[in-house]
């Protein structure tokens, strides 16, 4: 109880007393006391404890993930250290490289008897059938028409030929042909060609059809609406038939003013190729000119001076210690013919020969791949020099191949030293330096693939070295530049002996040529000289030039490796630029092969229209001079009879058109003799799609 008083100011009152009683929950309650339940107690404390644990592990975390970042950091750091090392030392390299550029070692060439030209009929044959398989089935299809009564086949193919060299009945045989829906373009070109080699003995007549040719064309609506179009393409046996006549006319031209030139360019490429490394499975190599062909790697090589064991003592050459076996037979094949001149048509076989290694008898015979290869994953590295461990000053021997025979099933005799008799044609690209071709010391490894100097995949390049991803490729691109200026003075002295008159004057063909354009420009009313321009540019650089640069195997007795190709492709596209009267805007985005030889156009676009302008200024060609100046085609009228064979053939398939044609023209004699013709050889003739 608790006594109650009240104060009011002097009074004091008492009004009783107060009597507190305390309920259980009541705040008052004294700790002591509480009735609270155990489990909330304890799930309280346990909630405490994890909740204690989980932060410590999330600290634990933190400083976990803290201390995985920091060794990330200083793993990124020490690569970006390695790239930035790397890029410097590639430039550093690269700016070396640049600067002490010297001139690869090309032996000089001064007697021109010495370059290994084609023949004429060769040379012929190669420009006018590309694909000469096809023609080789012609061929065959003539010989078995009738063998037991060639001379009749020979007698119409006589009579057809003398058609053949009436005016009226070749422009109306030409023209119905390629009114026809399905003359495909393959057979104009082909039509075009046959009809060359059966003119080959009346040059002067086939150059006079070939003008009566182009004056038909330009009179084509197509080519009335847009002039700049002649010649642009070869849609018609008229533009064919204008390139087997320059390929004709130009052989002497080309044998005595760019020949050495060009025959000097591709050694020098060659050389030059094979200066660094190349990958024989990507066909990928240090120093090229093609982006695509470009080895974007670090590759650690080191040359190699060693011997080739031959008749009357040993050859020095030089290999790199990356090559595979099959680029060092090569290399060791090449240095040897070229020191004799002998021509790559003449050639002992190199598949028909193994390496061996004089007085190393660990290694008996040297191959890309045997039971020694490195096998990693699913890979299998080729057999290099360095894996044969081959030293400095090593002498190799070449050794007949006792495995395979030769292309024509004889075998070689067992010999020590490497025999310079040329006995063999050649049965593959020596060049190519294909591993295929040298595998046989413990076969093909099912589900391996093979590599030799990186590993290629779809979606990156693999140092196989490093077996590191290579960042930045476009470090590599400098070498570019490098290739482009061992080989510009090869390059200039080529396009000189283009674009310039030899001893004041060019080939009578070229002249002639030319005057005949300006005057078609002159009958059509045609007088922006740009098109007249463009007309030439259609004409030789075009149907021509580009063909021989792009390939010198047509005129030059020599293989062309797939680098070579790539190479050659940019140097005839430079020359077909240097042509061209539109002015290229180069960037950033620009094709490095269009940026490497930028500078080089501005000195050649002038050149070619200097070339040109002397050429308009030159007397007309009398038809005396042209046509002395035609070769002699002797050994061409060996294949006549079965190009007029073809021919017939496809007259034959026309015949109905053709005759409705002449008689159309008032052509009725030769109608009939058309047709007397045609009766008497569809007895012997074979259709074009049987062998």
């Amino acid at each position: 109880h608790f006594e109650v008083k009240v104060v009011m100011g002097n009074r004091e009152l008492s009004p009783g007393s107060l009597e507190y009683k305390i309920t259980s929950g009541s705040p008052l309650e004294s700790p002591g006391n509480s009735d609270i339940p155990l489990p909330v107690v304890l799930g309280t404390v346990f909630a405490i404890i994890v909740m204690a644990i989980v932060v410590t592990l999330l600290i634990f975390k933190y400083r976990e993930n803290s201390q995985r970042l920091t060794e990330q950091s200083e793993v990124t750091k020490k690569k970006m250290h390695d790239l930035e090392s790397q890029v410097a030392r590639e430039c550093k390299d690269a700016f070396t490289e640049l600067q002490m550029m010297v001139m690869n070692d090309v032996s000089p060439i001064s007697d021109l008897t010495s370059l290994p030209f084609l023949d004429f009929s060769t040379y012929a044959y190669k420009v006018l059938f590309p694909n000469i398989e096809d023609f080789q089935r012609s061929t065959s299809r003539f010989h078995a028409a009738a063998p037991n009564n060639r001379a009749a086949v020979i007698a119409g193919l006589k009579d057809f030929h003398t058609l053949l060299t009436s005016e009226p009945f070749i422009l109306n045989f030409i023209q119905t042909l390629e009114q026809q829906p399905r003359f495909n373009m393959k057979d104009r070109c082909n039509v075009a060609s046959l009809l060359m080699v059966a003119l080959c003995e009346r040059l002067d007549y086939a150059t006079y059809i070939m003008s009566r040719l182009l004056f038909n064309l330009m009179k084509r609506p197509q080519i009335k609406t847009s002039p700049h179009l002649f010649l642009r393409r070869t849609e018609s046996v008229a533009e064919k038939f204008l390139t087997n006549w320059l390929t004709f006319c130009l052989y002497d031209h080309v044998k005595q003013v760019a020949g050495k030139p060009l025959y000097m360019l591709y050694r020098a490429i060659k050389t030059t190729i094979e200066t660094g490394p190349v990958d024989c499975v990507s066909y990928q190599a240090r120093y090229a000119l093609s982006e695509d062909r470009l080895l974007r790697q670090k590759i650690d090589y080191k040359p190699l001076n060693v011997f080739l064991q031959v008749e009357g003592g040993q050859m020095p050459v030089k290999l790199l210690d990356c090559d595979t076996i099959s680029q060092a037979k090569c290399k060791l094949h090449d240095t040897w013919y070229n020191y004799k001149n002998t021509p790559v048509s003449q050639r002992v076989p190199v598949d028909s020969l193994e390496l061996r290694l004089v007085g190393q008898r660990q290694y008996n015979v040297l191959r890309d791949e045997d039971e020694t290869s490195v096998i990693e994953g699913e890979w299998k590295r080729l057999n290099t020099l360095r894996h044969y461990k081959v030293a400095e000053n090593a002498v190799f021997a070449f050794v007949a191949d006792s495995s395979a025979t030769n292309r024509f099933g004889h075998f070689m005799d067992h010999s020590t030293h490497f025999s310079s008799n040329p006995k063999l044609n050649r049965s593959f690209d020596l060049s190519s330096s294909n591993p295929k071709l040298n595998r046989r010391g413990s076969g093909s490894s099912c589900g391996l693939r093979p590599y030799h100097l990186t590993k290629t995949n779809t979606s990156s390049t693999i140092d196989s070295d490093q077996n590191t991803f290579v960042h930045v490729p476009e470090i590599y691109l400098t070498r570019l530049l490098t290739t482009k200026g061992t080989l510009q003075h090869f390059v200039n002295d080529l396009f000189v002996s283009i674009f310039s008159l030899s001893n004041g004057d060019v080939p009578h063909a070229i002249k002639f040529l030319f005057d005949m354009l300006d005057r078609q420009a002159a009958e059509n009313g045609i007088t922006d000289p740009d098109i007249i321009h463009t007309w030439k540019n259609n004409s030789i650089p075009l149907r021509y030039w580009i063909n021989i640069i792009k390939n010198p195997e047509m005129i030059l007795d020599v293989e062309k490796h797939p680098l070579i190709d790539s190479i050659l492709s940019v140097i005839s596209q430079t020359y077909m630029d240097s042509c061209s009267l539109s002015n290229h805007a180069f960037s950033t985005d620009s094709p490095s092969s269009k940026l490497l030889y930028a500078k080089e156009l501005q000195d050649y676009k002038p050149a070619v229209r200097k070339f040109y302008s002397d050429i308009q200024a030159l007397p007309p060609v009398t038809d005396e001079k042209l046509f002395g100046s035609l070769p002699q085609t002797d050994s061409m009228q060996l294949h006549r009879d079965a190009a007029l064979y073809d021919l017939a053939v496809y007259a034959h398939n026309y015949c109905f058109q053709i005759d409705e044609a002449l008689q159309r023209t008032n052509c009725d004699e030769l109608s009939k003799k058309f047709a007397t013709v045609i009766s008497y050889l569809q007895l012997y003739l074979i259709p074009s799609g049987t062998t």
